[in-house]
């Protein structure tokens, strides 16, 4: 997906190193984000896609509600919003 992420926060001393931990999290759940739904390199995003109009893939519940979300976005942006688009 390639996108770029910049975390800031002001913080007491005695809070910084609860919040580099939160900052090291929020990091960890980009990578897996970005590991599971780029079109970059093989991933399992690249493997529906693959198969698309030719095997059936069986999608975790994460992908199905980020496509229901999608397509609920479609809907409600008369038809602006496109999953399919980078």
């Amino acid at each position: 997906m390639g996108g770029q992420f910049i975390f800031s926060c002001y913080a007491q001393e005695e809070k910084k190193l609860s919040i580099y931990a939160l900052f090291d999290l929020a990091f960890l759940e980009i990578q897996r984000i970005e590991d599971k739904f780029t079109d970059h390199r093989p991933s399992y995003f690249n493997q529906i896609n693959d198969n698309a109009g030719i095997n059936k893939v069986k999608v975790d519940d994460e992908t199905m509600l980020l496509i229901d979300i999608s397509a609920e976005l479609f809907r409600k942006s008369n038809k602006l919003f496109d999953i399919s688009f980078a």
